[in-house]
């Protein structure tokens, strides 16, 4: 482990890069992205049952092609 007060600079700087300074964002990511925060999600996401996941993707699949339906009946429109 690394200690927190080596990384509070770097952290710093890479969320002034992204424009994420006084954001949600700010707070969550660092936490998020660091080795406990990522065996929390991953526990979480083995919580979630496989077919809820498999009907969400359809879901979502079904959505990009209907968008893609859209865009090219539009484009032959024209």
């Amino acid at each position: 482990m690394i200690p927190f007060q080596l990384l509070v600079i770097p952290v710093f700087l890479i969320l002034k890069w992204g424009h994420l300074i006084n954001t949600y964002w700010a707070l969550i990511l660092p936490t998020a992205a660091n080795g406990f925060g990522i065996f929390l999600l991953r526990q979480y996401f083995l919580t979630i049952p496989v077919e809820e996941e498999l009907r969400n993707l359809e879901q979502h699949l079904l959505t990009v092609n209907d968008i893609a339906k859209f865009l090219l009946h539009r484009h032959y429109c024209y």
